[in-house]
This record gives structure tokens, sequence and C-alpha cells, in this order.
């Protein structure tokens, strides 16, 4: 009796160990880039920095954020060469970027929200081009 009482107690904190008030980001680059990839809360519209991570030589970087609930963040360089997560406890975002330029080229996976937010922008950079190419015309 007192081993089944001990493997339980075991078991349960092995369990409530686990934190599901957190995120993680797994992240690869791929070709030349930068040294450090950072990352911000934006609240309300300014970016909070919460973390930075070292690239490593094969373009990967990680981040484990704690969180109580979904929240917008800004994964990038610099203030101009970032992209947008809305991202949830307990999720694990993946994310890979193709070059330089963060926001042009990026597949997401893991983060319902931050996949409609990558939606979102590609609309939006569309409109801005469909935008400029009738100004050229009109003017």
């Amino acid at each position: 009796m007192k081993r089944i009482f001990y493997l339980l107690l075991l078991t349960l904190t092995i369990a409530g160990c686990n934190n599901k008030k957190s995120f993680t980001i797994y992240g690869i680059i791929k070709g030349k880039t930068e040294k450090t990839i950072y990352l911000n809360r934006v609240d309300v519209n300014t970016p909070v920095l919460i973390d930075s991570a070292k690239i490593n030589k094969k373009g990967r970087f990680r981040f484990k954020i704690p969180a109580s609930e979904p929240d917008f963040y800004q994964l990038g360089f610099s203030k101009t060469n970032f992209v947008t997560l809305l991202a949830e406890p307990q999720e694990k975002i993946t994310i890979t970027f193709s070059g330089q330029d963060l926001y042009d080229n990026y597949t997401i996976s893991g983060s319902a929200g931050s996949s409609k937010l990558q939606m979102l922008d590609a609309s939006l950079a569309e409109t801005k081009r469909k935008l400029d190419s009738l100004s050229t015309v009109y003017n």
C-alpha cells in the first residue's frame, strides 16, 4: 500500500512540474544572418524587450517564455525587421525564415493565432502593392 502511495505521489509531483503557463518558440533561419534575435511583447503599441537568443551556426534558436494568457509578440532583428506573433500558453511554435528580411518569406506552425496574423500581414502587403501601382498610374 505504501508503494502505491509513493508511486502516486511521485506521479503527481512530476505532472505538477509541467509548466502549462508558458509557450516555446523553435526557430530556423536559412542563409547568412544576424547572431542574435529578439523577442518583444507588444504593450498597447510599444514593444517591450522580453528576451533575446543567440542563433547557432546551423541557424537555430529557441525561446521559452512564461505566459498566463494570449498576447502579441514581435520576433526579429530590429524595429523594422520583425514578424508579429499571437502566442498562447502551452503552444509550441515552429517558425522557419528563408532569408535576412524576416517578414517577407517565413512559415509558421503550432500557433493558430500567429498563422492568421501571417495571412493578414500578407493580405495587407498585397493591398499596399496594389495601391502603390494605382498611385503610379494615377500620377
